[in-house]
């Protein structure tokens, strides 16, 4: 790895496993929501969901992040694990002082990486990277709490905080491989291919090309066009075909409309009716 990429101040909070807050589902976190009605009411407008968990550690700069409906302040070495369907800040409010956060979104079998960083009014996406989970392949407990809602809660911390340390070790031994000119492709279709598989196992649900975007830490336009000259087909093709598969085979088992609209992620079956619609004329034409 070539930790060059990573500041000393960096590598510093992310082996400093005694600064660390965990914030997650599992236990309740030392440090308690607070009331900071800007932040609160930006939430309203800039929260979202998805099917993929994350993890978000911050490296650098203060502020608050939402998540799960409250307001939480933010340190260096605040850790939010956040679990598949459980509602957190969408980007950053314009007014974010500077900071440097790690993303982690594990899509699929693969941990896909990435630093956010803000300066000034500009917030940037670098150091991407893709992490196998065959690497580290109990990463997945970070958001099964279930199989270990019956332990005591320090030991459900315990390991919790146990596959965060390798998570983060891993990351930093291997996370950030140097990169060069001539295997740039070849680690871009590995993003792309990540997130392909991550459409066909979801069918769709929930995503569209602004969230894809993000996970892959391109800006909406670049990853677009990656996506198009490794596919073949548009994001918003690709979401459709595997929209329509699905359909054609629930419809084959003997599901309802309304079954297969609550599979797909449609609020109302109105909008799946339309969207069945839409897809079928496009796909005629």
């Amino acid at each position: 790895m070539n930790a060059n990429l990573l500041s000393e101040s960096m590598l510093d909070i992310l082996t400093a496993v005694n600064r660390w807050e965990i914030f997650c589902s599992a236990f309740e976190p030392a440090l308690y929501p607070v009331d900071n009605a800007k932040h609160k009411e930006w939430m309203d407008t800039n929260s979202h969901a998805h099917s993929y968990p994350e993890v978000l550690f911050v490296m650098s700069g203060e502020g608050y992040f939402g998540y799960r409906g409250d307001c939480y302040p933010i340190i260096p070495g605040s850790v939010f694990i956040l679990n598949s369907s459980e509602e957190h800040d969408n980007l950053y409010p314009q007014w974010a002082s500077e900071f440097d956060h790690l993303w982690l979104h594990f899509v699929q079998d693969s941990i896909l990486t990435g630093i956010v960083s803000a300066r000034g009014n500009a917030v940037t996406t670098t150091n991407q990277s893709v992490i196998s989970e065959k690497t580290i392949p109990w990463t997945h407990s970070l958001f099964d709490y279930t199989n270990h809602s019956h332990l005591p809660t320090g030991l459900r911390r315990l390991r919790i905080y146990s596959a965060i340390s390798i998570l983060i070790s891993t990351f930093i031994q291997s996370g950030l491989p140097e990169r060069h000119i001539g295997d740039q492709s070849s680690f871009q279709k590995q993003i792309v291919t990540a997130i392909e598989q991550h459409i066909q196992q979801t069918y769709g649900k929930g995503l569209n090309l602004d969230a894809l975007a993000v996970i892959s830490g391109y800006s909406k336009f670049h990853f677009e066009r990656l996506f198009k000259q490794h596919t073949g087909r548009s994001v918003h093709q690709y979401i459709n075909e595997c929209r329509t598969a699905k359909v054609t085979q629930m419809i084959g088992d003997g599901y309802s409309k309304k079954e297969i609209a609550s599979v797909l992620g449609f609020s109302r079956q109105s909008a799946f009716s339309r969207w069945l619609c839409n897809s079928r004329n496009t796909t005629e034409h």
